[in-house]
């Protein structure tokens, strides 16, 4: 018995919408922490470390977390986990409001939100995505889930912003786990969509065990997962620490806010570009191509005299790029190793873009915090850029032998 592949189901208009809208929040709120690290350390009286911390634990636990995730996804399907996440992100949301100490603090907003966030992020609906799409719709369905969440950091970012300045930081955490936990209605379509087949499972943990032994073995699927691990360090630095490192120019809070919310805005066209492009050519060069393009536009933004025009190109040219990452790493993935254990295998991938993203956000906020400034974690940015740019080249865009094998 082989493993089982998409069977080029053609799933319908409301399962899509619900994925693309689950991510759209999920992602949104996300990407507004960044927005919380000022007025926080402010009327707590921390240093930026302290809030850096708890996003660096969150990014680290999430990815920790996810294989796990992605793996009773799997097995269970996705509306148990998803419903089991939110809960704990409501709640670990909630405490975090009423911390009194950064102890406090980091272990609600980092470590509980971390774990809890693998049961409804983006990572589960791109692995969902993944399986349920046949092959020629599957990378302009993941480019689409991926634009839409950038459309969410577009929207809700601003929003988030305003909520901060007119309820307060605690206030604005309070509507954030009201609207977390409602997420599972949301994607009550795509729960039904990604049901786990009804086959018997004795042999599931063997046969996960030798997909995972396959794939860590091949040295294609490691180089995926070096170069994810940049996009994460990129992506996590630029969101939490993007509307500091402006406000330490003598820039206003709104431009650190518009400034993400462009990023959003742009990476809806690249995302879907992105997805569009990983159909029809190479996903290995398109990513080489991605990551020397960032290596340039960082440069650029660190070279130039700083100004709002510059801030501006900077958000267009990095929101082209953001995550288009996304569609064509999962690409690899299923190219790699198929669809069978898709959210556990792209969940492991996940895990390194976010041992990345740890170390972008604690190691910005702690520099900082030295008095150093933010200007060595820019240049690291671009080096690891060009560094990622050169590992995706050997990659082999094939299947692996052990998913070509019988279970």
């Amino acid at each position: 018995m082989t493993v089982p592949e998409s069977r080029g189901r053609n799933p319908s208009w409301h399962v899509l919408v619900s994925g693309c809208g689950v991510a759209l929040v999920a992602f949104g709120l996300r990407y507004s922490y960044g927005v919380f690290v000022a007025p926080v350390s402010s009327a707590m009286g921390w240093g930026r470390d302290v809030f850096s911390l708890a996003i660096a634990l969150q990014n680290l636990f999430w990815g920790m977390a996810q294989p796990v995730a992605g793996a009773l996804a799997d097995r269970h399907g996705i509306s148990r986990v998803m419903w089991g996440g939110t809960l704990l992100s409501a709640l670990a949301m909630l405490g975090a409001s009423f911390a009194r100490s950064p102890l406090e603090f980091c272990l609600l907003l980092g470590v509980l939100t971390g774990v809890a966030q693998s049961g409804f992020g983006l990572p589960l609906i791109v692995a969902s995505f993944g399986r349920i799409f046949p092959e020629e719709r599957r990378s302009q369905a993941i480019g689409l889930a991926t634009a839409s969440s950038s459309l969410g950091q577009f929207l809700i970012v601003p929003l988030v912003q305003l909520g901060v300045v007119g309820l307060g930081w605690q206030g604005t955490l309070w509507m954030m786990a009201l609207v977390i936990a409602s997420l599972p209605f949301l994607g009550l379509p795509l729960g039904k969509a990604t049901r786990p087949p009804s086959a018997a499972r004795d042999d599931t943990d063997l046969r996960l065990a030798d997909a995972l032994r396959g794939s860590l073995g091949s040295s294609s699927f490691r180089l995926v997962l070096i170069g994810f691990f940049v996009c994460g360090f990129h992506v996590t630095f630029i969101v939490v620490h993007m509307p500091g490192y402006l406000l330490d120019l003598g820039f206003t809070a709104s431009l650190g806010a518009w400034a993400i919310g462009v990023i959003g805005l742009c990476n809806i066209f690249g995302s879907w570009g992105a997805g569009w492009l990983g159909a029809r050519y190479s996903k290995r060069l398109l990513l080489c191509a991605l990551y020397a393009a960032r290596a340039v536009i960082i440069t650029l933004f660190l070279l130039l005299p700083p100004s709002p025009l510059v801030v501006l190109l900077f958000s267009v040219g990095m929101g082209l790029l953001w995550l288009g990452t996304i569609p064509l790493t999962s690409g690899l993935v299923v190219t790699l190793c198929g669809t069978r254990y898709i959210s556990t295998l792209f969940g492991l991938v996940f895990f390194s873009h976010q041992v990345g993203a740890f170390l972008g956000v604690w190691l910005a906020g702690l520099l900082h915090h030295w008095g150093n400034g933010y200007e060595a974690i820019w240049w690291a940015a671009v080096l690891f850029s060009v560094i990622a740019s050169v590992l995706h080249w050997p990659i082999r865009e094939r299947r692996l032998a052990w998913a070509l094998s019988p279970a």
